[in-house]
């Protein structure tokens, strides 16, 4: 898989989690913020926290700030 899809599949797996699959698949603004946040970290995802929650809570407050 391209490293492009494995960003853009982490960030969205992150808001399916907060959110619910069927909610997010059919978020358009979620989408380009998964793809803008992949875009400005080179499609690296090289979040270092210990836990699946934090990740959740980075994420939604990346999106809150991106959205405000």
């Amino acid at each position: 898989m391209k490293k492009e899809h494995q960003c853009w599949n982490f960030v969205m797996s992150s808001f399916a989690r907060i959110h619910g699959v069927s909610k997010i698949k059919s978020n358009e603004k979620i989408h380009s913020f998964a793809l803008e946040w992949c875009d400005d970290h080179n499609y690296v995802c090289d979040i270092h926290l210990d836990d699946l929650r934090k990740v959740d809570a980075y994420f939604k407050q990346q999106y809150e700030s991106w959205e405000g």
